[in-house]
Order: C-alpha cells, then sequence, then structure tokens
C-alpha cells in the first residue's frame, strides 16, 4: 500500500512513469499511428492534384485533336465543292462526278405557256433564282446577268448561245404577266418562269436554293424574301455544269462559260 500524499512523505517515482507521463500530456507528441497517418495525407494530395493535372491536360488535347480535325474537315469539304463546281475535277487524284444539282420542273413562263426543262434541251441555261419585288440585290444580280451576256454575243463561236432563264422564288406575287412586265425591261432573250408554291418549292429544292419570307408590315403581301444568290449553268444535255456566286465577276463567268461552250461534246 503506497502512503498518502500531502502526509509530508515522498512518494518514489520511476523514470517509467515520468516517461508515460510526458508521452501522454504533451500535445505536440503524436502516436506512431498519428505520425502514419499524418504521412499519408500529403501522397493523397499529390496524387488527386497531378490526377486533376492529367485530367485537365488530356481534355485540352482532346479539344485541340478535334479542332485541328474540324479544320481539315472544312477545308477539304471546300476544295471538293470548288472542284465540284467546275462539274468534275480531281481532288488528290481522285475522281469526282457531278453534283446532284438541277433535275425535272415543270412550270409557267411569262406568257402563260407551260413549260418543261426538256424543252430547253439542246440549249446553255443560265438560271437565276429571284423574285421582282426584291429592292436591290436582284436588280444588281440581273445586271450581271445582262453584261455576261453582251461579252458572249460579241464571239461568234457563243454568240446567242446562253439562254438567260429568272425563276421566281415568290410566286404569290410574281404571276406571269408581272413577270413579263419586269423582265421586259432587262433583256429580250430572258425567260421567266413560275409556278405553284410547290412546284417552286421543289425546283427550288432541287438546285438547292435557299429562299426565306421576312414581314415587314401587317398585311399578306408586305414580306421581302431573304435567298441565296447564285447562277446555274445547264449544258445542251440537261446537265448542272457549274454555278457563280456573288464574288465572280461578270467577265470571269463570261470567260468560264465561253470555255465550256466550246469545249462541250454531247
Amino acid at each position: 500500500i503506497l502512503p498518502r500524499a500531502g502526509t509530508g512523505t515522498k512518494l518514489p517515482v520511476s523514470m517509467s512513469m515520468v516517461q508515460t507521463r510526458q508521452l501522454s500530456s504533451d500535445p505536440a507528441k503524436k502516436r506512431p499511428e498519428q505520425e502514419e497517418e499524418a504521412d499519408e495525407g500529403p501522397n493523397w494530395k499529390v496524387i488527386v492534384g497531378f490526377g486533376l493535372f492529367a485530367a485537365s491536360l488530356g481534355a485540352f488535347l482532346n479539344i485541340r485533336h478535334y479542332e485541328r480535325t474540324r479544320r481539315q474537315q472544312e477545308e477539304a469539304d471546300r476544295n471538293r465543292e470548288v472542284n465540284v463546281g467546275v462539274g468534275g475535277q480531281s481532288i488528290a487524284g481522285q475522281s469526282v462526278g457531278r453534283p446532284d444539282i438541277g433535275g425535272d420542273f415543270m412550270l409557267i413562263d411569262q406568257d402563260g405557256k407551260l413549260t418543261k426543262n426538256t424543252d430547253f434541251k439542246g440549249q446553255w441555261m443560265f438560271l437565276y433564282f429571284g423574285f421582282t419585288y426584291c429592292p436591290d440585290i436582284c436588280p444588281n444580280e440581273l445586271m450581271r446577268m445582262v453584261e455576261v451576256l453582251d461579252a458572249l454575243d460579241k464571239d461568234t463561236a457563243t454568240e446567242k448561245k446562253l439562254l438567260p432563264i429568272f425563276v421566281t422564288i415568290d410566286p404569290e406575287r410574281d404571276g406571269p404577266s408581272q413577270l413579263k412586265d419586269y423582265l421586259s425591261d432587262w433583256h429580250p432573250r430572258l425567260i421567266g418562269l413560275t409556278g405553284s408554291p410547290d412546284q417552286i418549292k421543289d425546283v427550288s429544292s432541287k438546285y438547292r436554293v435557299y429562299y426565306s419570307k421576312a414581314r415587314m408590315g401587317v398585311n399578306p403581301d408586305e414580306y421581302l424574301i431573304d435567298h441565296s444568290v447564285m447562277f446555274y449553268l445547264v449544258d445542251p444535255a440537261g446537265r448542272f455544269t457549274e454555278y457563280y456566286g456573288q464574288n465572280a465577276t461578270p467577265e470571269e463567268m463570261a470567260c468560264k462559260i465561253a470555255d465550256h461552250i466550246k469545249s462541250f461534246r454531247p
């Protein structure tokens, strides 16, 4: 039995008791298990940080690969479109046929006569899709069309070989009489074609022509039409040959069309 404290008798204290008390009472000292746990913490942080970095790098590289692939595909599409537009050139040594543009149609001309695409067989067709109420684009394009015709008519090899055709995309307002009045001011050989909305939709789809109404007022006939701007050249066999956008000058178009006419073989 140990003596009670406070009696003046000193209690024997061993070194092991002192060490035990110091280990248990000193908050700075940690058990071996705690030291092991403390060592594991930074390792997990490094692993997680590295994983996030790797994931971010992978996502960045994937995006770069996608963007590079997309640009290459767009460039290939543009090259294919340009080459196909001239009636079947070659791309990287591979032959490309004619694009699926154009086709049969049955419409009404400015004299009210039923007109089919086969009626123009044996002639070079030069088509433009527009509408007579167009405030600026269509008049400008018709002026360019006339310049092309005038340039070709100066050469006996191409004189009167090109038949200009204006196809309306506004059949509700552009009837035969409206087309006749409007087109008579542009060129004597210019033919105007109209039809029902479904017929116009069909021929526009075959030539890949985009158009959409933009309402300008409350009245049904108060609208403009947003549409693609393109000329289409069709050979005497009825096959699409080439198209020309707004960037092509009348001189460039006339030169290319003349080459097609002179080199054509049925």
